[in-house]
């Protein structure tokens, strides 16, 4: 090993060592499988070495590693959890909203009088008509919040359906979290350390250009309007 190789593992490991230490006990398994993986790949090693960090640069730069290869390995429970909340014109959402609807309707015909003298009626007190109300505009106002937060899942996570759909979006939200990690840290994107460590953390293929693509999709708005 050469003298700048050395250097470059050193400032790694340096990284490495300070961030156990600081995690302890609160270093699950998965993480530190992931810190294991840039321990031993020199690609890793020159990431660190071009991005010249300070102590608490390289644990933001290893906490996003980490958290890049928990959305990737986490991503479709994400996206079953959205289609089953979400599920077009049949999901669970979407009957709730119906049945609050329904709801809404019986409460109204609650404090009506009866249609003939005959037939036979409860009378509430209109305080408890306006309890009923209240309740069930508080638990519509619930679901639309879970709807539109189903509604957002895939652009937050950093993915769009496109991607979702052809297979590759757990990947494009890693590679874009990680990306965001190190141009927030570091004040500009530094695709090549970014890439270097997206493919070690990951285990796939990365590319400059996909780096850019998926912290371009990372950035856009993905909010409800």
């Amino acid at each position: 090993m050469t003298r700048k190789t050395g250097a470059k593992s050193n400032r790694l490991k340096d990284a490495l060592a300070t961030f156990r230490a600081t995690a302890g006990d609160d270093l699950d398994p998965k993480a530190a499988a992931v810190l294991d993986r840039l321990a031993v790949d020199e690609r890793a090693a020159g990431a660190f070495a071009e991005l010249d960090l300070n102590e608490a640069g390289a644990a933001k730069i290893l906490t996003a590693c980490i958290q890049a290869e928990e959305l990737r390995r986490t991503f479709q429970d994400h996206i079953d959890l959205h289609t089953k909340s979400e599920g077009g014109k049949g999901g669970w959402l979407v009957r709730l909203s119906k049945a609050v609807a329904e709801l809404r309707r019986f409460v109204g015909q609650l404090d009506r009088p009866p249609d003939d003298r005959l037939s036979a009626s409860l009378r509430y007190d209109p305080s408890i008509i306006e309890e009923m109300k209240r309740g069930l505009y508080y638990i519509d106002d619930a679901i639309k919040a879970r709807r539109t937060i189903a509604k957002e899942t895939i652009p937050r996570l950093g993915a769009t359906r496109k991607s979702v759909d052809s297979g590759k979006a757990a990947e494009t939200a890693a590679i874009g979290c990680l990306a965001e990690g190190v141009r927030r840290c570091c004040g500009r994107p530094h695709r090549r350390a970014a890439t270097d460590l997206a493919e070690v953390v990951l285990g796939c293929e990365v590319t400059i250009d996909r780096i850019r693509e998926a912290d371009r999709t990372r950035q856009r708005d993905w909010r409800e309007r």
